[in-house]
């Protein structure tokens, strides 16, 4: 909701070919008891690469959700013509040093629906939802050339990783969410790749806090000095509270964020700590909705704490000790036709 480590809205528009199923699908014959699936397919073009996207979304029954995302930005100078877009995607060359060697990200998620909160005396809840997203910067895959090894059920292992988890509860007319998202600690699913490379190289283990300050770098996913990954960066960590009320043809949401950007724990720590940069965002949205206009009233307040002087996202000049204050405001109207 407040963003993907794979692809969110913070960054402008792009052209974008997009194919999506309307409905869910069933799988034919006996398969069709496995449950409902969605899939969504897009390519964007921007200015500096171009990137391809995919996910498949599978519902085993109504309260669970299972979904497999991955995206891929390749040089814009390679422009693949549009047959060859599976071959980008299966990224059977990658870190090979051809010219389907990209920059592939990817990631799993769960969402479980509960309803039955309803049933809870005394909470005034109607329903809610858990959330979860865990990816990579990079996959250690079998049908990889570079690498031809089957790691946990599904034959992979991500690289780099970083996750998401959040709740969302209701009552109907009020919305409570919290989100936490970060992607500077490696935390493997099936395998523990740095502690093994550092047992099989030196014969020592290596603390799993690893340093993680891959994302988003090998093909630099920025567009018009934005980020179109989430937008805490590279080693970041963000923190998501907001409440939502609605009254009548107002919807009123309060917000409250704190990113930390450049973080870094190591098995080296002495030797790569530094002072992150802290954002604290206060933020309060005011909608009006009526036939079919939509009008947004909006004001934040963030608060910089050792602020970071490079504008580029994927760089970093943190000025230890310097505090900044800043007013955003803005007015949008929407019409629906």
């Amino acid at each position: 909701y407040h963003g993907s480590l794979l692809l969110s809205n913070t960054t402008d528009p792009f052209l974008l070919f997009k194919v999506e199923t309307e409905e869910p699908f069933r799988l034919p014959f006996f398969l069709k008891e496995l449950g409902e699936f969605k899939y969504t397919f897009f390519h964007g073009w921007l200015d500096d690469f171009n990137i391809i996207g995919h996910r498949l979304a599978w519902k085993p029954i109504n309260i669970l959700e299972l979904g497999a995302n991955q995206t891929v930005a390749y040089d814009k100078d390679r422009n693949y013509n549009f047959w060859l877009w599976p071959k980008v995607m299966i990224n059977t060359e990658e870190n090979l040093g051809t010219t389907f060697d990209n920059d592939q990200r990817a990631s799993i998620d769960v969402a479980l629906y509960i309803p039955f909160l309803s049933k809870i005396p005394y909470l005034g809840l109607t329903g809610g939802k858990l959330y979860a997203e865990y990816g990579g910067e990079d996959m250690f895959a079998w049908w990889q050339q570079e690498d031809k090894t089957w790691y946990g059920p599904f034959g992979f292992e991500f690289l780099a990783g970083g996750y998401m988890a959040g709740v969302f509860l209701t009552t109907g007319k009020t919305d409570f969410r919290f989100e936490h998202s970060e992607n500077y600690i490696t935390r493997p699913l099936f395998y523990d790749w740095y502690t093994e490379g550092f047992r099989a190289k030196w014969g020592v283990d290596a603390n799993r806090a690893f340093q993680n300050p891959a994302w988003y770098r090998k093909v630099p996913f920025t567009y018009n000095g934005a980020l179109l990954g989430h937008h805490m960066g590279p080693e970041g960590e963000d923190n998501y509270f907001e409440v939502k009320h609605r009254i009548g043809k107002f919807t009123i949401t309060v917000s409250y964020d704190k990113e930390r950007h450049r973080i870094y724990q190591t098995y080296y720590e002495q030797a790569f700590r530094v002072t992150p940069e802290v954002r604290r965002s206060y933020g309060i949205d005011l909608l009006y909705s009526h036939n079919q206009w939509e009008v947004n009233v909006m004001a934040f307040y963030n608060k910089y704490k050792n602020v970071d002087a490079n504008p580029d996202p994927l760089q970093y000049d943190i000025k230890e000790g310097m505090n900044v204050d800043e007013l955003v405001t803005g007015v949008g109207i929407k019409y629906l036709w």
